[in-house]
């Protein structure tokens, strides 16, 4: 699914999703399929092998483990990506640090990988934030509701020129 950098004509459609936590509602398996995706990013906390062999069922799977993804199980996924769609750098990482503000490890890496997204999870509600030319986006939970954020998923469509586009859907609760 990820290219090695060169620029496609068209555009990139990739569901976003994290924190399934083993929960996988049929209702984002029916919006993913219809969305006619080029591939799915999982942002850890999956929860088990289950939510992976569904998504795969739709589209190719780039997946990261969480800090709750059980042993062996989150051994079979690495801490973080680097992937480039459409030219376009992402970056997936569970865990930014404190709230919206990376740790210093993970800042070191966003500024020597240089992506133009940023994907996390761990929050368990939505973020789409632009900070100096970097689009940080967590679909929020899609497993495990927390407080009073509804559980979500996401899209990012990557067009050409660098057309970048974010959207959140809530689950129907």
């Amino acid at each position: 699914m990820p290219e090695t950098g060169q620029k496609r004509s068209g555009s990139f459609r990739l569901g976003v999703i994290s924190d399934t936590h083993g929960i996988l509602e049929h209702e984002v398996e029916r919006a993913f399929r219809e969305a006619n995706l080029n591939g799915i990013i999982h942002a850890g906390d999956i929860g088990g092998p289950e939510v992976i062999r569904r998504l795969s069922g739709i589209a190719e799977v780039s997946a990261i483990g969480g800090n709750s993804d059980p042993r062996p199980f989150a051994t079979r996924f690495p801490e973080r990506l680097a992937l480039t769609f459409n030219g376009c750098k992402i970056l997936v990482i569970h865990d930014l640090g404190r709230e919206l503000h990376p740790s210093a490890e993970v800042e070191a890496w966003i500024l020597r990988e240089d992506p133009r997204v940023v994907i996390f999870g761990h929050l368990h509600r939505p973020v789409q934030e632009e900070r100096e030319g970097i689009l940080y986006f967590n679909p929020g939970s899609a497993g495990l509701a927390r407080g009073e954020d509804p559980r979500s998923f996401g899209y990012l469509r990557i067009g050409p020129n660098d057309d970048l586009e974010s959207r959140v859907e809530n689950l129907g609760d």
